[in-house]
Parts: structure tokens; C-alpha cells; sequence
């Protein structure tokens, strides 16, 4: 890729409105492009979450042994109203189970 073209989700004058105002001004999307010259050959993507608004639950399998000795371990993902992943919400989640299982482990950070 020889070139690479990077557009903010607003116009350069209003960020400079923003800059002499004092106010700080957070890019909410960020586009890329690269190519050669106008053939343009990759694009992507980046969007800066908001507040969180919802979480999902992922288990690590789709199917466990009910004997009890089975483990499913969940990542639980805070998304904002859009869809786009908190990287670093903090808040609180609380978890309770209904049925014949139960929590065996909390852990603060997926991955610890």
C-alpha cells in the first residue's frame, strides 16, 4: 500500500473551532483508506464507544455434561447503544443463576 487517507468524523475546521475554544473534542469514528494512488485497495474502520448500555454473554462451548463435574466459562462483553465494545467500563456486574447450576468463580478481568 503506498498511500493512506484518514477522515474524522468531522470537518477539520470544526475540530479547530473546538481546539481554540479550549473544549476537547473526541473522535467518535475514524475511517482508513490505503492504495495505490486512486485504487484504493483496503478500508477500515474504528468507532469510539460510548457509555455502556448492554452486556453479552459468550460461553466458552455450546454444550456441557450435566453429571455436575462440567465447567462453561462466560466472557461477558459491555457493548454501548450501538453495538460497539467499552473497552474500559468498570462498572459492577452482578451474576445469580436459576436452575440446578451455580457460580463457581468470578473472576474481575477475563483472562485472570
Amino acid at each position: 500500500i503506498e498511500t493512506v487517507d484518514l477522515n474524522a468524523d468531522s470537518s477539520l475546521e470544526f475540530r479547530r473551532t473546538l481546539e481554540k475554544s479550549g473544549k476537547r473534542y473526541q473522535i467518535k469514528k475514524m475511517i482508513a483508506e490505503g492504495g495505490f494512488g486512486r485504487i484504493f485497495l483496503a478500508k477500515d474502520l474504528v468507532r469510539t464507544a460510548d457509555a455502556p448500555a448492554k452486556l453479552t454473554l459468550t460461553p466458552d462451548r455450546t454444550e456441557i455434561a450435566s453429571d455436575f463435574h462440567d465447567l462453561c466459562y462466560f466472557r461477558v462483553t459491555p457493548l454501548d447503544r450501538n453495538g460497539v465494545v467499552c473497552e474500559t467500563a468498570e462498572n459492577l456486574v452482578k451474576f445469580s443463576v436459576e436452575g440446578p447450576g451455580e457460580i463457581v468463580n468470578e473472576l474481575k478481568r477475563f483472562g485472570v
